[in-house]
């Protein structure tokens, strides 16, 4: 595997694990861990030996708090649109990969890390860990996806209400909604996604693509809604109101 500043990844047998490696920053992702997670799932896609892939933030603290916004001051329009566009294209990659995917939720999944959770096949949870759509706090949306792939999971109306009011959720609760598939105790939160993850390795392959394939299908809103998340979040970005927020929410956690 090429070497890679900002991931962690480990090949084992048929498994693969890539971590998101700035556990200093919460495992945010910027560009630069946009486009190693491309490269990394291009070639992951392409070693016959690897069955299932496992997705994880490094450190104990978070899988990933989402996008880095202290990035979001310094883009233009176009930067955010492209930087969204970039989001749904990996993202959408890991959804539509032939190989099973499993996240490893070990901490905070918040924005883009719930969006990047909810692009695997399996989420697997700490009792430690939190979900949710923070961005509207910030006068921005979810724009990798995220709602969309909420709304398959728990129905329209969940879905809104969280991205509308920007509550997080523990783990037993989005257990219960149905966005986490199984909540474990956290020291034994990696042991519990590998044997999830040897299961899947000993089936059928033939039949795991078409049951991806099968669950794919049919949500109309993936004609229109990769383009209206990038216009969105790009309008967004620019307003004065976010750009505060943004300001007054990087200051804040400056001080903590």
């Amino acid at each position: 595997m090429s070497p890679s500043k900002t991931l962690l990844i480990e090949i084992r047998k048929d498994l693969a694990w890539i971590t998101i490696n700035r556990p200093e920053k919460l495992n945010a992702i910027n560009r630069e861990v946009m486009k190693d997670l491309l490269s990394a799932l291009d070639e992951i896609e392409e070693e016959t030996g690897v069955r299932v892939l496992l997705i994880t933030g490094s450190g104990d603290r978070a899988f990933s708090t989402g996008a880095d916004v202290s990035d979001f001051l310094e883009l233009d329009r176009e930067e955010i649109y492209r930087f969204a566009e970039l989001g749904q294209k990996v993202f959408d990659r890991i959804e539509s990969s032939e190989k099973p995917s499993i996240a490893v939720i070990n901490g905070y999944a918040l924005g883009g890390g719930m969006e990047l959770a909810l692009s695997c096949d399996i989420r697997v949870a700490s009792e430690r860990a939190k979900l949710g759509f923070p961005e509207v706090n910030l006068g921005l949306i979810p724009g990798w996806g995220g709602i969309r792939r909420a709304a398959r999971l728990i129905g329209v109306s969940k879905s809104k209400y969280l991205a509308m009011t920007g509550e997080l959720l523990d783990s037993k609760r989005a257990e219960e909604l149905g966005l986490v598939d199984l909540v474990v105790p956290h020291q034994e939160l990696k042991r519990r996604a590998e044997e999830i993850a040897k299961t899947l390795s000993g089936k059928s392959s033939k039949a795991l693509r078409a049951i991806k394939k099968i669950t794919r299908l049919g949500s109309f809103m993936d004609i229109v809604g990769p383009d209206l998340e990038k216009e969105f979040l790009a309008d967004l970005s620019q307003t004065d109101e976010a750009k505060s927020l943004i300001s007054a929410f990087l200051e804040k956690r400056g001080k903590s």
